[in-house]
């Protein structure tokens, strides 16, 4: 029985870079590094969202302030302890060192603190000096920016908690499917181009080139005669 080509195809990719075997070790690897800088991420991520929550109360009970109504502003004591709640640096020298890619810190000054002032009041929204006015003008920034901050923040720890989700679950399949011969994931595109035209009816036709990083390989599709 003669066979006639009646289709010629040449297909070519990047040429695998390592032994078959060799893959799913290495996936896993890569996995569960990705997974470490991930949870990393997380947890300096959780610290700095904890911060612009407790900020964003802090700065919803001050919108609560009646403009043209006479405060009583804080004492030392009173905005040191305030201070110490909402302005600790969240990440440690050494994080800061180590990570440089860390967000710029910002702090915020609340609004019935003038520096100076002592056992004294003012009306809110209606400054009388260079502090008063410095301090309101920063309160209504400080609450956009808050707003701003918490938002991004949010959705960046959303993003990081999908992803350790994503992570985990293609490190659970490729612990389950350590057989590379059967696990089409590892496979490179070239690999399965071949398999798909082996399907389709196609023969590979001699062996692999292989030449500057690219392997290609000739598929035929034959007619019985």
């Amino acid at each position: 029985m003669n066979r006639r080509i009646i289709d010629y195809i040449i297909l070519r990719g990047e040429q695998p870079s390592e032994n078959l075997f060799d893959r799913i070790h290495t996936q896993i690897a890569k996995i569960e590094r990705k997974i470490e800088i991930s949870q990393n991420n997380i947890d300096f991520r959780s610290k700095r969202l904890e911060r612009y929550r407790l900020l964003n109360d802090q700065f919803n009970k001050f919108r609560e302030f009646q403009e043209g109504k006479e405060y009583k502003v804080l004492t030392r004591e009173e905005f040191e302890s305030w201070n110490h709640m909402v302005n600790q640096e969240e990440f440690s020298d050494f994080e800061r060192s180590k990570y440089n890619k860390l967000p710029a810190y910002r702090r915020f000054s609340h609004p019935l603190w003038i520096h100076g002032k002592i056992n004294d009041t003012l009306v809110f929204g209606e400054p009388e000096d260079l502090d008063e006015k410095r301090s309101f003008a920063e309160f209504k920034t400080s609450c956009k920016i808050i707003d701003e901050e918490l938002d991004r923040e949010e959705k960046i720890f959303k993003k990081e908690m999908d992803n350790i989700e994503a992570l985990s679950k293609s490190l659970e399949y490729y612990r389950e499917n350590q057989d590379p011969t059967v696990n089409d994931v590892l496979k490179p595109k070239l690999e399965l181009e071949v398999l798909e035209l082996i399907r389709r009816g196609y023969e590979p036709l001699g062996g692999v080139s292989v030449s500057s990083g690219y392997a290609s390989q000739a598929m035929v599709k034959y007619s019985e005669e």
